[in-house]
């Protein structure tokens, strides 16, 4: 065979070798999930079976094949069909109380830690510390906080002017960005933040709408929910485009019809009011939302508060999106709770999966490992 015809081959093989190279050339990531069962929460409540993770943040998620053949990752994790889904967001939290009070200044960080050991433990991704003081954010090495943080600041003087002078603080991971009144006397419409002067609620209510800031009101009683009615229909004009929301500790009084009408938006307790005492479900029709909040002084185990939502009627999806997505809405946090290109990628691993499991066994379900942005903040000792 004459050279000239040896080179020319030589020279098609080379081509075609580079042509080929180039159509299977892969995206660089920081993490690919894969052999998984995805359940996004997303509208369509699609389940994929892999995702690609850059820098905090889900790239990409579908079928195995296409993540795989497209992307290449620092770090593969192959979890042999385990579930994975939207980590949880606990929209009303209290534990900080029993941690902090009469506590001294020495003993904070070791008592935080601990709180955010146990919150990361039960598959917590973020955390609205109701009733927060806003020096909270200055005791925390921001380096060192796993899960994202929402402070709604207790309605007192030192708190309100703070929020005044510096506003909402919003932050991927910590935020400060609201008030929460949870003690206001009915025989008043105000708060008193020093001796001489009374604030009304609607007054503050104005100020915080200006700055874009949440308010959540807590009712205890027929009056105060009243009152509730007319703070949030005089400031809100009649539509909450605010993601203002209403804790009741009577929740059978609040009217489905009023929630609707002013689209304001429910922050319940699942755990503390049963679903024979209260309607959950004819809550969730008036807008369609629903957070769950623990309240407690502990951390909960969000598993208990699922099980309380779908004994109340409502699907296994919208229960868990009560307490993930919805949650997350409220917080401000639009790019959490569920799992789908652009969002945050915070998401647990558990041993089963919740939306099949039988209703009596998913009070077991383990959280076997929690990630925020992408980087694992809890690894259980069972795989």
């Amino acid at each position: 065979m004459p050279m000239k015809s040896v080179l020319r081959g030589i020279f098609c093989v080379v081509l075609i070798a580079t042509g080929l190279a180039s159509c299977v050339s892969t995206e660089e990531v920081d993490l690919v999930v894969h052999n998984a069962s995805i359940f996004t929460l997303n509208d369509q409540n699609e389940v994929f079976s892999a995702m690609a993770i850059r820098q905090g943040r889900i790239v990409e998620i579908g079928p195995e094949h296409q993540i795989l053949n497209k992307y290449h990752a620092d770090e593969f994790l192959d979890l042999r069909k385990r579930p994975v889904l939207p980590g949880f967001v606990d929209a009303a939290s209290r534990a900080h109380f029993e941690y902090f009070q009469n506590l001294e200044r020495e003993v904070h960080d070791t008592s935080w830690t601990r709180l955010f050991d146990q919150w990361s433990s039960l598959g917590y991704t973020g955390i609205t510390l109701m009733d927060a003081n806003a020096n909270y954010r200055d005791q925390w090495n921001r380096d060192s906080i796993p899960v994202r943080m929402n402070l709604m600041l207790h309605a007192d003087s030192l708190n309100w002017q703070w929020l005044n002078r510096n506003g909402g603080l919003p932050d991927s991971l910590i935020q400060l960005n609201g008030l929460s009144f949870m003690d206001w006397s009915e025989t008043t419409t105000g708060v008193f933040f020093d001796s001489s002067a009374e604030v009304s609620i609607a007054e503050i209510a104005d100020v915080l709408d200006q700055m874009n800031c949440w308010v959540n009101l807590g009712v205890h009683s027929d009056s105060l929910y009243k009152m509730a009615q007319g703070v949030y229909a005089e400031v809100l004009a009649e539509v909450n485009d605010k993601r203002w929301s209403l804790t009741s500790y009577s929740p059978d009084r609040v009217s489905p019809k009023w929630l609707k009408k002013h689209s304001v938006l429910p922050l319940i307790a699942p755990v503390d009011f049963r679903p024979e005492k209260v309607d959950w479900l004819a809550l969730w029709k008036a807008n369609h939302f629903l957070a769950a909040g623990s309240t407690g002084m502990i951390p909960q185990h969000p598993m208990e508060a699922y099980v309380h939502l779908v004994q109340a009627g409502l699907d296994r999806n919208e229960s868990y999106k009560a307490l993930s997505r919805y949650p997350a809405l409220l917080a401000g946090w639009d790019q959490c709770g569920r799992l789908e290109a652009g969002y945050w990628a915070d998401f647990i691993i558990t041993n089963r999966d919740p939306f099949n499991a039988p209703l009596e066994e998913l009070t077991q379900i383990e959280i076997r490992r929690t990630f925020v942005g992408g980087k694992p903040i809890y690894s259980s000792s069972r795989k």
